[in-house]
């Protein structure tokens, strides 16, 4: 890790900073409203063996200071009414623009059976009990052999467009 009071020059620290397994890009910021560093990560459920396990979730570490991260929490699963073959691959955590308390993911969903992502939309209002607002995909893919099927993953941040809309890099 590293730390940087401008976002210019930076110093690296020592040691490990999350004792955690994560294959896919990791979130991590300071939260002025807990006033801790949190990080948003890959999780499995069940985790069978050096971290990997059943299906993939998003889970929470959180930290006073920059490192010394706290042990994962659970924070976004799919559920029972879900369909067994979808994984939570990414989670693109972002405060939602202009609001203190709430919080956005654009997780890209793994649907292992059709081998294809597609993008949900996740919320919340304490960055730990997150719900989808709806069940349908955020954003979809396209039907086979229309060029647009395949994979998409949201980036971090929001682009303003004009009062009360936004774009998501993807």
């Amino acid at each position: 890790g590293a730390v940087s009071p401008d976002g210019i020059h930076w110093t690296r620290q020592e040691g490990t900073l999350i004792k955690h397994t994560s294959d896919t890009p990791s979130v991590a910021e300071y939260d002025p409203e807990t006033k801790k560093y949190v990080a948003y990560l890959r999780g499995w459920e069940p985790q069978i063996n050096a971290g990997y396990g059943g299906r993939r979730i998003v889970v929470r570490v959180e930290s006073n200071e920059f490192g010394n991260f706290s042990d994962p929490q659970p924070v976004l699963a799919m559920g029972p009414a879900d369909a067994p073959d979808v994984d939570i691959y990414t989670n693109a955590f972002q405060r939602w623009p202009g609001a203190s308390r709430a919080y956005l993911m654009t997780p890209a969903m793994y649907h292992r059976a059709s081998d294809h992502v597609d993008l949900q939309l996740a919320t919340s209002h304490d960055g730990i009990r997150w719900f989808f607002p709806q069940q349908e995909p955020f954003v979809a893919n396209g039907e086979p052999g229309s060029g647009y099927e395949g994979a998409m993953y949201a980036g971090r941040g929001t682009v303003p467009l004009g009062p009360g809309k936004w774009a998501f890099p993807m």
